[in-house]
């Protein structure tokens, strides 16, 4: 069996939400058990776990952020740093030239 893209997967994500928010209309908030059950291959998560998996995301989208955030920089120095080498090359090279006529 081949492996999942990354499009297969993120639908298979969706697709597990999606079941997991329609039973979670579906039943009452008697019947909610705090434990996950097993029914049909599937499983079925507490609010609670739901609720931490929003936090999760919240927290991955962040560091995505910050990881963005800090190759901007990085990239942003390397570029100064190497313009900066650049422009002493030729100026050295420049007054080593000109100094011989």
């Amino acid at each position: 069996m081949p492996k999942k893209t990354r499009k297969e997967k993120i639908i298979a994500e969706y697709r597990k939400r999606m079941k997991l928010l329609q039973q979670m209309n579906l039943t009452s908030p008697e019947n909610i058990n705090l434990q996950a059950e097993v029914t049909d291959k599937q499983i079925v998560t507490p609010p609670a776990k739901l609720q931490e998996m929003a936090a999760e995301e919240k927290t991955d989208q962040s560091k995505k952020i910050f990881f963005i955030q800090d190759l901007k920089k990085s990239l942003l120095f390397i570029v100064i740093i190497i313009t900066l080498e650049i422009t002493i090359y030729f100026g050295t090279i420049s007054k080593y030239f000109g100094g011989v006529k």
